[in-house]
């Protein structure tokens, strides 16, 4: 499985970094669980609400389901310090600000407007239940 995703007739294409980048952001919130299990979970369930996150694939042979792709998403995330991990127990994603305006100013206008529908639709669940 590709982590691009591209559809005929837009000119734009995503990854799905980007995705995941573009939920955060939209959540508005400076942190949120750095807990893998909440994080798969809850991508897991939203995937039934929004088509958007279809391309995330999940394993569920053990008791909880894990998607490496959004595994190593969060990784990608990571490394390239749009989120991180500063505080001393290792319990919290801390989303960057220079990644904020990054996610804003460049990697929201790939979405069309259903997208960031959807994508505002998935930050709101996650500020709700998740973080």
């Amino acid at each position: 499985m590709t982590d691009l995703i591209m559809e005929k007739g837009k000119e734009s294409t995503y990854v799905l970094d980007d995705i995941i980048a573009g939920m955060l952001i939209l959540t508005g919130l400076s942190s949120f669980t750095g807990k893998p299990l909440d994080i798969h979970r809850f991508i897991y369930d939203e995937r039934r609400k929004y088509t958007i996150l279809n391309s995330f694939s999940f394993s569920q042979d053990d008791i909880h389901p894990f998607s490496r792709v959004l595994e190593r998403v969060l990784s990608r995330l990571e490394l390239s310090r749009i989120i991180g991990m500063e505080n001393p127990d290792f319990d919290r994603f801390i989303i960057k600000p220079a990644g904020i305006d990054i996610i804003k100013n460049d990697v929201l206008p790939l979405f069309a407007e259903d997208e960031i529908e959807q994508l505002t639709g998935i930050a709101e669940d996650f500020k709700n239940s998740c973080c």
